[in-house]
Order: structure tokens, then sequence, then C-alpha cells
């Protein structure tokens, strides 16, 4: 892939890094939304079932109703964007030789099952009374299954931030369970709880029909409380998560602009905390100067990201802005709490600037290894034709086809021929066999074959190719 899409330069990767940061701002809002929103109807429909309460079971459906729209919505918001990101993650890893792309398709097929699931979920409500167990049974099956898909996907991601380990860690999904991964998944899940808040705020606050609200007023508070609290809760810990990020990231990815994005990020998340605790203490009021504050802490984290050289991720921020202002003269409902939706989405621009740097700081690692080090493996289905390719591109100079003699002993029927080698001064017989050849090309100074010098270098190829070179040499027979 990364042959045909673009070659491993800084300027293509770079690109590649931009299009990730615009790719997950159209995928993470809705993906953590729904899966938030899962989870919190879960939890509302065991607690309303216990309890007999109609306001919690209310609640558990609307959650899901209202966050997941359509199954089209669903493939448009969370599928393809998730297939996008797959494509220019594989293309970051360049040349790697690992189980790395079977464990990306697994993450696309978990994907789709699990919005399948979903939806299954939303449409046994109909049906919740008369069969509970199966209803509730099928969110936690949709929600295990999206937990598992952002588990290997977080995996997959934090391994690109290895290169030196892609050549010897040939199951990755080991990697898992690694301190980086692990708070990685928990900072995944808190923008879960924070988003899944801010979607109730929006749908039963700011984009909720007044009269329907008006008719409904005390659900919809609590509605809109319980998504307050959510993004107190999903805001409070993330620094604290961070943070601890910040501890386990490698040493390549960490630079001074990616420690202060994480001070930012703490800094941020007081904000939105003051804010939530403003909206719960006052009920709203007052709200004087609240848009004048807003505007002013939202102008700090875009000079903060221009001068982090995150511009793209000011072009976010205006927008969301603009949106939350045409909100606030649109509709009803208190002003904090509407500003609070744009304050999360000021959050995940911090988590996409921050995961941006750490990348842009292990680019030097990464561009090494990906044309120095990386074996450029020929795709193709015979291991003689890839062998010889190989020959062709490293080989041809020294080592002839025809019987020739050259720098090196010609190739024309090398395999299995018996020879005398120099080895630390001595002369001794040896075979040609694939414990030889794969030793010469290791370590071609180890046995020169008599007659000839120790100029060879190392060709670098990795096992698989030293195999297509042997399979290439098998077919030369006298």
């Amino acid at each position: 892939m990364g042959e045909i899409i673009v070659p491993p330069s800084l300027g293509g990767l770079t690109l590649f890094k931009y299009l990730i940061i615009f790719t997950f701002v159209i995928h993470l809002p809705f993906i953590c939304s729904l899966m938030g929103s899962v989870l919190l109807s879960l939890g509302f429909g065991a607690f309303g079932k216990d309890q007999k309460n109609d306001t919690y079971l209310r609640l558990s459906k609307d959650l899901v109703d209202k966050t997941s729209v359509n199954l089209g919505v669903g493939i448009l918001l969370g599928v393809l964007p998730l297939f996008t990101l797959i494509v220019m993650y594989l293309q970051l890893m360049y040349g790697a030789r690992t189980m790395m792309s079977l464990q990306w398709l697994a993450v696309l097929g978990l994907s789709m099952v699990g919005i399948v699931f979903v939806y299954a979920y939303k449409n046994s409500f109909s049906k919740r009374d008369e069969n509970f167990l199966v209803h509730f049974g099928i969110g936690k099956t949709a929600f295990g299954i999206l937990a598992l898909t952002y588990f290997v996907f977080l995996s997959n991601k934090t391994f690109i931030l290895y290169p030196h380990n892609w050549a010897i860690v040939e199951y990755p999904i080991f990697q898992s369970f690694s301190s980086v991964n692990l708070t990685q998944f928990m900072h995944f899940m808190l923008l879960c709880i924070a988003f899944a808040g801010a979607s109730m705020i929006f749908h039963f606050r700011l984009w909720a029909n007044k009269e329907e609200q008006e008719e409904n007023k005390d659900y919809y508070n609590f509605a809109t409380k319980v998504g307050l609290y959510c993004v107190l809760v999903g805001t409070l810990l993330q620094p604290v998560v961070g943070i601890v990020d910040l501890y386990f990231l490698p040493e390549a990815a960490v630079s001074t602009v990616t420690s202060n994005l994480y001070i930012a990020n703490v800094v941020w998340g007081m904000v939105i905390c003051l804010s939530v605790l403003a909206a719960l203490r006052y009920c709203g009021q007052p709200e004087k100067g609240v848009s004048t504050l807003m505007i002013f802490c939202i102008t700090v984290l875009c000079a903060f990201m221009v001068a982090n050289q995150l511009t793209v991720m000011v072009v976010v921020l205006i927008s969301i802005g603009n949106i939350v202002a045409y909100l606030v003269k649109q509709t009803p409902g208190h002003i904090t709490e509407k500003w609070i939706v744009a304050l999360v989405f000021g959050s995940l621009a911090l988590t996409l600037g921050s995961d941006f740097h750490t990348r842009n700081n292990s680019m030097k690692e990464h561009i090494q290894y990906l044309t120095e080090i990386a074996p450029k493996v020929v795709h193709v289905g015979n291991p003689a034709d890839a062998g010889k390719k190989i020959y062709q591109e490293k080989c041809n100079i020294c080592h002839t086809l025809d019987g020739t003699p050259g720098a090196a002993p010609s190739f024309l029927g090398i395999y299995g021929r018996k020879q005398i080698v120099v080895t630390n001064g001595e002369e001794r017989e040896i075979t040609a066999d694939d414990e030889y050849i794969i030793n010469s090309m290791m370590n071609p100074n180890d046995d020169v074959v008599k007659g000839f010098q120790a100029v060879m270098p190392p060709p670098n190829l990795s096992q698989e190719e030293m195999e297509s070179v042997i399979a290439f040499m098998k077919t030369l027979k006298e």
C-alpha cells in the first residue's frame, strides 16, 4: 500500500497526520456519544427495571433514540471514517511486516458488527417489557463489541509510536495491555462519558421541541442535569489520565509542546468543570457575561493552538464556536449549558492536538525506520519471482547468472554445490545449503569462497526475503 499511495517522506506522512485529525473530528463525536449513550442507557435501564422507575426507563430509551439517529448515519459517521483511518494508519506503517494488517481488518469487522447490534438494541425497546433479559443482552453485546473494537484500535494506534518494535513484534496485540494503551483507552472511555453528556444537553436543552420541552419540563430538566453530571465526571478525570499517559509515552514522542498541551488540557478541564458546577449550582442564573467569558476562553485556546502549530484545530474550534453562538440565539435554555457543549469539543481539540504532536515528535525515528530499516516486501505469489526482483536490485552487480565469475561467485548452479571457503584464515569444504546461504547474507565475511575477496556488504534482508533469494537460486540449475 505504501508504494501505491505515497512514498515514506516527511511531507507525505505529515499530510496523513493532518487527514487523520480531520477524520477524527468527524468520527469521534459520533462514536463517543453513541458508546457513552449505550452505556448510560444500560445503566438507567437496569436501575429502572429494578426500581420500577418510569423516568429511568424512558431516559434509557431516549438516550439511544436521540444519539443513534438511524443505521445510515451509523455507517456514514461510524464505519466509513473508521475505514478511512485504518487505511491512513496502514500507510504510516509503510513496509512494516507484522500482523497489524489483520488486526486492522478485525477492527473494521468488529465495528460493523457493533453498529448493527446498537440498532438491534434500539429496535428491541418495543419488546423490552416482554423480554427484558434479551433486550438487555443485546445492549451489553453492542457495547462490549464496540469497546473491544476501540481497545484493539487504540492498541494498533499506540503500536505505531514504536517503529523499532515493528520488525521484532510479530503479534502487536500482545502489547494491548501496555501502560500507554491502557491509559489511552481510559481517556477514550472518559471522552465517551463527556460526549454522551454533551449530547444529552444538546438534545434535551438545545434541540428539543419548545412545546414538548414545556410539557415535559421536569423530565427534560432531569435529563439535562444527568448530562451535566456526565460532562463533569468525564472531564474531571481526563487531565489525570492524560498526565499518566504523558509519563508512559516513549521518550521520542514527548517534547515541550506535548507537555504544554497536556497542561492546557488540565486548565481547560477546570474551565469545563467550573462551568458545569455553575450550571448546577445556579440553574442558569445569573448568566450575565457568560458568553463573553466563554468567547474569551475559546480565543485563548485558539491562540495557544496557533502558537503550537495546530492551526487546523483553530478552524475546528471557530466553526464550533459559531455553531454554538447560533444556537444561543435560536434555541431556548440557559446560555451556560449551551456553551458547555462547545467546551467539550475544545477538550477534543486538545486531545487530538496532543495525539498529533506525539506522532510528530517521533517522526525522525519513524522516517529512519521506513527508509533504512523497514524491509521492502515484494508482494508476489511466487517466492522465486520475489527473489529474482531482489537479485536485480541488490545482487546483480557482483553475482552473474550465466556461470561467469565476477566480483563474487555466479548464482548459476550455486545451490547445493560443494565449495571451498576460508573461515578465520582456514580452508574448509561446505555445501551451499539454506543455512550457509542465509549466514552468508547476514554475515558475508564469515565464510569467503576461496579465490574471492571479502567485499560483500550486508544486504539487510528480512528472513522472508532471504528465503525468496534462495528459492530463486534453486531455479538456476546448470
